[in-house]
């Protein structure tokens, strides 16, 4: 009895969030952007206290409605962002702080229940597609934090920039993507390219990852006939919906 609907919300693309991200990184410092520096965290929590009124605070033990442990969660009635303190500072902050920041501006207005909101059912996990599968407008609002996210720390022409100055200091000659196979040097070249993008960011090497694919930066050789019936045998499953 659930609806399947949140009123106000919109069902923005990828593309429009990382712009979205850009134009509230450019109002605290345009330089950010202009300059591919990476997100200064501090800067963002001072622009939003200062300029919106959001308390930002840290508390240990943060648990939702139902008792389970939270990393943090955005209170749309106090206007105030939580962060459990013992993730200060550890690397899964970045993500968790920027995920609550796209709560605050991309969904402040809509208008949910809190309870009805929890209780839509979590997204499916497709193997076929390996992503989750959006089919309720729970999915589509953490769909929309996650992404905001990413594109707060790595926005993509920052991300591509950095990308390309980390090939260049490895002496790779095709720059902007990465091309990734079997044979050990082009997977040695991968896994040295993400560390270096995870410390200039300050994510986690899984983030990098995440954002990387999603762009399209990461390119995969053909797939053999066998892959490809593989390929096919999945999505037939996932079209089942029993996983």
């Amino acid at each position: 009895l659930l609806p399947k609907r949140i009123k106000g919300l919109k069902k923005l693309s990828a593309n429009d969030i990382n712009q979205i991200a850009v134009d509230f990184l450019n109002r605290i410092d345009d330089n950010i952007t202009k300059r591919y520096w990476n997100t200064p965290l501090e800067k963002v929590s001072q622009f939003l206290e200062n300029e919106h009124g959001l308390k930002i605070k840290s508390e240990y033990n943060i648990v939702d409605a139902n008792g389970a442990s939270q990393l943090g969660y955005y209170d749309v009635k106090n206007g105030t962002i939580f962060i459990n303190q013992e993730i200060i500072d550890s690397i899964r902050y970045p993500f968790v702080f920027s995920h609550e920041v796209g709560h605050f501006l991309l969904h402040s207005k809509l208008k949910t229940h809190q309870f009805t909101y929890d209780n839509f059912k979590d997204s499916d996990y497709s193997l076929f597609t390996q992503t989750h599968l959006l089919e309720n407008d729970k999915h589509w609002v953490e769909w929309q934090a996650n992404c905001f996210a990413a594109s707060l720390l790595m926005p993509k022409n920052t991300l591509i920039a950095r990308l390309i100055s980390v090939q260049t200091n490895m002496g790779i000659s095709k720059q902007g993507k990465i091309y990734l196979d079997n044979q050990e040097i082009n997977r040695k070249d991968h896994r040295k390219i993400v560390k270096a993008l995870s410390a200039f960011f300050g994510v986690s090497q899984t983030t990098v990852e995440y954002r990387l694919e999603s762009l399209g930066l990461i390119e995969h050789p053909p797939l053999s006939k066998k892959e490809e019936k593989d390929k096919e045998f999945l999505r037939q499953l996932s079209k089942l919906r029993n996983f």
